[in-house]
């Protein structure tokens, strides 16, 4: 009998355990490398690539990017006036991190905040197509007057000062999401558990998500290493995705990679470009910065520093068909303008470090040295390089451009003002901002002339000279699902996950 009742108790104490062990879940983890740290999380001041990603893991706005289009987020439903500039939003039930309830006033808080002119936020210029926007942010309107209103706590109302066609695709960009008004408390797919900085950071699934069930992933590291480092842990099955957005295929593995069927290429729309600081001695001459963009040769760059990887391009916006005006790797050209304004210093061509950037900077360094432009190279971390071009502290600077919307009046508006958080070069041109202006109230044909009639100006005067135009390259676990890079750069990673099938 008492054999039995031991027999008996041991086999409710495994079929206990066997339940136990059939109901838990192993974590899902995904694993990427961001290269180096965000230099912010807060979506009010967001620029680079890496930051706005990781922002759209954490936060959401009304709209989000997927391989589908756009899609509705926290907008359960929406309307536009026969005008084309009153829009109504109305707001789905969803909720913070803290169990908190997203309402209307939380997208009000955060534009009125970035609006203040004190506070530092490069992409306020997005807002200015709302009503009073611009005026507000320069001093010169009350806060009161903003084109923005929460009707209640789940309408929002937005009125433009003229038609946008693209302004659905701005309000799924971080600079358009609601703000909690509390440290750690986000509204994404995923929430910050940690940050070991210049390490990693960790983020768990968010199970206040309004959409959850469609988030597989429970755990997301983003590390923090070198893309050779990166490529070696991948190797090692370590990493699920390494290279773009976040960093950049070292130059000297692509081939193999691309011969093993490894490598997956992916055209955007951008363009890589060298700034110019338009105070800066003869560098204020257009003839100068017009030799400069004449002597590099972008072919022989994309052929032998970039590996094909990249599509030379003397064009400020892609497939732009605005006539070009400059000879690429024009030398004699290029020695015939250097004539007319001979140079008195050297100058100095500033760049974010990476093996890639290197490479580049070294080989236009040679080309402009094999016409009597004299060069130094400026290697700087990526949290101090954008300082210093923020700040205008820089002679010429490698840098890019990647479509917030895809239109081409988004590379061109950066050059508006001079005052524009985006310009960075100190030019502005009367005639440029008018057409820019009257781009705003034209449509099919005439749009088009208006816009490549501006681009031209921008090349005439070169302030920001174009290099190629930019393709993503990456490698990634034959398991991993469901990701999706954008034609504007950015990772969607909302409905990844792993398959058993290779």
């Amino acid at each position: 009998m008492r054999l039995q009742r031991f027999t008996l108790i041991w086999f409710f104490i495994c079929f206990f355990l066997s339940m136990c062990s059939s109901g838990s879940k192993e974590s899902i983890k995904l694993s990427l490398n961001i290269v180096s740290e965000p230099h912010s999380l807060d979506t009010r001041r967001l620029r680079t690539l890496t930051d706005i990603s990781i922002a759209n893991m954490i936060y959401e706005g009304l709209f989000r990017t997927t391989k589908e289009g756009l899609v509705k987020a926290l907008a359960e439903d929406y309307s536009i006036d026969e005008t084309e500039t009153l829009y109504h939003f109305k707001l789905k039930k969803s909720f913070w991190s803290n169990g908190k309830q997203i309402v209307a006033q939380d997208f009000i808080r955060s534009y009125k905040s970035l609006l203040h002119s004190d506070f530092p936020s490069d992409y306020a210029f997005l807002l200015y197509y709302i009503k009073g926007a611009e005026k507000i942010k320069k001093g010169r309107q009350d806060m009161d007057t903003l084109g923005v209103k929460a009707l209640d706590d789940t309408t929002l109302e937005f009125q433009l000062i003229h038609p946008i066609p693209f302004f659905l695709e701005l309000l799924a960009l971080p600079i358009f999401f609601p703000t909690s008004g509390s440290e750690g408390v986000y509204n994404g797919p995923f929430c910050l558990f940690n940050w070991f900085h210049n390490y990693q950071i960790t983020l768990t699934k968010n199970n206040h998500y309004w959409d959850k069930g469609v988030v597989h992933i429970d755990k997301v590291e983003l590390h923090m290493c070198d893309n050779e480092t990166g490529l070696q842990l991948f190797e090692k099955g370590q990493l699920d995705l390494e290279g773009s957005p976040f960093g950049a295929i070292p130059p000297d593995s692509r081939d193999v990679l691309a011969k093993e069927g490894k490598l997956t290429t992916h055209p955007i729309l951008g363009t890589q470009w060298i700034r110019v600081n338009t105070s800066r001695d003869e560098l204020s001459n257009p003839i100068f910065r017009k030799a400069i963009a004449t002597a590099i040769h972008r072919k022989d760059l994309c052929e032998h520093i970039l590996f094909n990887s990249q599509v030379p391009s003397l064009r400020i916006c892609p497939n732009s068909l605005t006539k070009t005006l400059y000879q690429d790797g024009g030398k004699e050209v290029a020695k015939d303008l250097l004539n007319r304004c001979p140079q008195t210093r050297i100058f100095t061509l500033t760049y974010a470090a990476s093996p890639l950037a290197n490479r580049i900077a070294q080989a236009i360094q040679s080309q402009l040295d094999g016409v009597g432009i004299q060069i130094q190279l400026e290697r700087l971390e990526p949290k101090v390089f954008f300082s210093r071009i923020s700040k205008k502290d820089y002679d010429l600077a490698l840098g890019n451009w990647i479509a917030d919307v895809p239109d081409p009046l988004n590379f061109l508006q950066n050059f508006r003002t001079s005052d524009t958080g985006t310009n960075n070069t100190f030019w502005e041109n009367s005639e440029f901002k008018d057409l820019i202006d009257k781009a705003l109230f034209c449509k099919g044909e005439e749009r088009v002339m208006v816009l490549e009639a501006a681009e031209e100006i921008l090349l005439e005067a070169s302030p920001v000279i174009p290099l190629y135009q930019m393709s993503m390259q990456y490698v990634k676990s034959p398991r991993l699902r469901g990701i999706h890079i954008t034609d504007l750069g950015l990772i969607d990673i909302k409905g990844a996950y792993f398959s058993d099938e290779d």
